[in-house]
C-alpha cells in the first residue's frame, strides 16, 4: 500500500442522520464512519427545499423537517445545506440545484481540507450532483461505484443507465455492478457481492 497521505473524502448524501431525523440513513453514516477510521472525512447532505414548504408543514408537520446548517457527529462535520427543489416538480433539476448547493462549501473544504475524493449515495440526484460538481470544483477524483439490483422497482434501473451515459459522454471511468434478480434491499449473495464491491473500491483508494 502507498505511505503516500490517504485520500481526504467528502460524503454526498441526501439521506443523512440529524438531531431531527435520527434514524434518516443510518446505512450509509454506519459504513462511511467506518471508512473515517481509515481517512480524513466529513459529509454534506444537501436537503431540498422550497420558499413555502413552511405552509405545507402546517397541514403535514413532518413534511422536510428543517435541519441544521451543522453538526458535529462522533467528531465528524456534517454540513447541511438547502437546495432548491419544488415538490412533484421538475424534479429533474434537483441534481442540478444539489450541486449549485455545495459548490461554495466543496470549495471551501477542497482549500481548507484537501478534499479530492467524493463518495456519492444514490445515483440520482447525490450521483448527478457530484458528476457537476467534479467539473465546477475541479481537481477532484472520481470514478463512480454503481450497484445497481435489476429486479429494483423502487429506483428504476434506467436512472443509473442514464448516468453512465452522462458519465460516458464527459470521458469519466466508472465501475458498475449489476445484481440479478435483486431489488432495492440486497440480502444473501447480493450482499454478499454489493459489501465486497464496496471494499474493494475502498481498497483501490486507500492505494
Amino acid at each position: 500500500m502507498n505511505s503516500g497521505p490517504l485520500p481526504s473524502v467528502v460524503v454526498i448524501a441526501s439521506l443523512f442522520p440529524s438531531a431531527r431525523r435520527p434514524v434518516a440513513g443510518l446505512f450509509i453514516r454506519e459504513r462511511m464512519f467506518r471508512v473515517a477510521e481509515r481517512m480524513p472525512l466529513c459529509v454534506v447532505s444537501p436537503q431540498p427545499w422550497f420558499p413555502l414548504q413552511g405552509l405545507i408543514r402546517r397541514f403535514r408537520p413532518n413534511y422536510r423537517p428543517p435541519q441544521p446548517a451543522h453538526e458535529l457527529q462522533q467528531g465528524i462535520d456534517v454540513w447541511f445545506p438547502r437546495f432548491l427543489s419544488l415538490p412533484g416538480v421538475a424534479r429533474w433539476l434537483d441534481g442540478f440545484f444539489m450541486a449549485l448547493a455545495c459548490l461554495r462549501l466543496v470549495r471551501r473544504l477542497r482549500r481548507e481540507r484537501g478534499i479530492n475524493l467524493l463518495d456519492a449515495h444514490f445515483a440520482y440526484p447525490e450521483g448527478y450532483a457530484a458528476t457537476n460538481l467534479i467539473d465546477m470544483a475541479g481537481q477532484i477524483e472520481a470514478r463512480p461505484l454503481l450497484i445497481h439490483g435489476l429486479a429494483d422497482t423502487n429506483v428504476h434501473l434506467q436512472n443509473t443507465v442514464n448516468f453512465i451515459q452522462a458519465l460516458e459522454e464527459k470521458d469519466k471511468l466508472f465501475n458498475f455492478v449489476p445484481l440479478p434478480n435483486l431489488s432495492h434491499s440486497f440480502r444473501g449473495d447480493g450482499l454478499v457481492a454489493a459489501l465486497s464491491a464496496s471494499a474493494d473500491y475502498l481498497s483501490d483508494c486507500l492505494e
